[in-house]
Parts: C-alpha cells; sequence; structure tokens
C-alpha cells in the first residue's frame, strides 16, 4: 500500500514530466525532445511500479531507477538550455524541480533500506 509520502512523490514526478512536455512540445529537434519526453515520462511510472510492489528489493531498485532517470533528465535539460534549445528561465525551473523530487526519491529509497 502506497504512504502518503509515496503518492505525493508521484504526484510531484507527473507535474514535472508534464511540464517537460509543455517545455519541448513544440521544440525543433523532435528526435531530442522525444528522447528528453519518453525519459521524464518514465520517471512517474517507475515510481509507481515502485510504489505498489510488496518486495522490498523490487521497491529499492524502482527508485534507484527513477532517480537515475532524474539524473540523466537533468543532463538532458542542461544540455538543451547549451544548444539554445530551452530558455534560462524555462531551464531553471525544470532543474529545480527534477531535483525536488530527487529528493524526494532518495529519501523514500533510503527509508525503503
Amino acid at each position: 500500500m502506497p504512504t502518503l509520502e509515496d503518492t505525493r512523490t508521484w504526484n510531484r514526478s507527473c507535474e514535472v514530466a508534464v511540464t517537460v512536455y509543455r517545455a519541448l512540445a513544440t521544440m525543433p529537434d523532435r528526435g531530442f525532445a522525444t528522447r528528453v519526453i519518453t525519459n521524464a515520462f518514465s520517471i512517474p511510472e517507475t515510481i509507481a511500479a515502485g510504489c505498489t510492489t510488496s518486495s522490498k528489493s523490487r521497491r529499492l531498485r524502482s527508485f534507484e531507477s527513477s532517480a537515475e532517470a532524474l539524473a540523466i533528465l537533468q543532463t538532458q535539460i542542461h544540455l538543451a538550455a547549451e544548444c539554445g534549445l530551452l530558455p534560462a528561465d524555462c531551464t531553471a525551473r525544470l532543474l529545480f524541480e527534477a531535483r525536488e523530487v530527487t529528493e524526494r526519491i532518495v529519501a523514500l529509497r533510503d527509508a525503503a533500506r
């Protein structure tokens, strides 16, 4: 059974995924945008899987995978900004939100150990 913090973390990760989608929806480099959006959407999916399993090891793996995907997402956002594909204000907001979700996931992972 997911805890309240599980649900809050999942919900926040969904918000980040939607924000990424909206920010990249009109990006001219569709291949890159698709890659970033796919990664962003995998994060709440993986969190959901971790929150609903009764296996401690699968829960930990799900949270670790989500944290890794968030690190990749932050790198992708940084690269998009460096390539001139995202404005600085959008980049800063996305990086802040991704870091916040990462901190939540790390806390859940640590509590599951």
